[in-house]
């Protein structure tokens, strides 16, 4: 599990948490509100019983598996924070380009905030510009390694930070797409759940139409009636 995991976003908490545990976890992680890296961080270093349990975790194997699961990512930095040698931002020691969770948790709240925010808008881009299981070859492949720096380029004025330039940037939507690679070659499959993100969205969309028709035609038959 890569450091980024902590800035995933609501679907790829979800996969993480379907991949290593089951459906069911998933739901239960997203019924409660582990919704990203960070919640899922806490909840493993500060979460009771009680509330692991709440969240699908019910038996000591599970529970230890996510200790587990979050230490090993705690204490093993990225490749790409061990060999870049970009200046760091003031104030933090180590050069990387991406902050480490420990440089994270010290910055000021309201530029976590942002960089949280900014980073889950890169992983947006990622998944509508590279959807599925097709995952780019940015070095054999002249044509896509050309839309990442377009997409870098797009990206940098609307997302940069702070703590989040331009090479953290393209080093996070590198990460990114590294990490679905990883999962795929473990078995996941991101085509097919996309696929069920969008049946359930359309089937919620029906539902809602239907809805909106029978409001309709129940207001127009009070209508009618006066």
């Amino acid at each position: 599990m890569p450091s980024y995991i902590w800035t995933s976003t609501v679907t790829e908490t979800e996969e993480w948490a379907e991949k290593n545990f089951s459906h069911a976890v998933a739901q239960s992680f997203k019924e409660q509100g582990i919704c990203d890296g960070e919640s899922l961080a806490l909840l493993c270093q500060h979460g009771s019983m009680e509330q692991l349990k709440a969240c699908g975790l019910k038996t000591v194997s599970e529970q230890l598996k996510l200790r587990k699961l979050i230490t090993l990512t705690l204490e093993q930095p990225t490749k790409a924070a061990a060999c870049d040698n970009s200046p760091a931002p003031e104030g933090f020691g180590g050069a990387r380009k991406k902050l480490s969770l420990v440089e994270l948790m010290k910055i000021p709240p309201e530029e976590k905030r942002l960089y949280l925010m900014m980073r889950n808008k890169v992983n947006k881009a990622v998944k509508e510009q590279w959807k599925g299981n097709v995952i780019p070859l940015f070095k054999t492949d002249p044509a896509e390694k050309k839309k990442l720096e377009d997409m870098v380029q797009k990206l940098v004025p609307n997302c940069s930070t702070k703590y989040f330039g331009e090479r953290a940037i393209r080093q996070h939507i590198i990460d990114t797409l590294t990490e679905r690679r990883r999962m795929i070659k473990k078995g996941f499959d991101y085509t097919k759940a996309r696929e069920k993100r969008e049946t359930v969205k359309s089937s919620v969309k029906c539902v809602t139409n239907s809805e909106n028709i029978l409001h309709r035609t129940i207001s127009l038959g009070k209508h009618s009636r006066i």
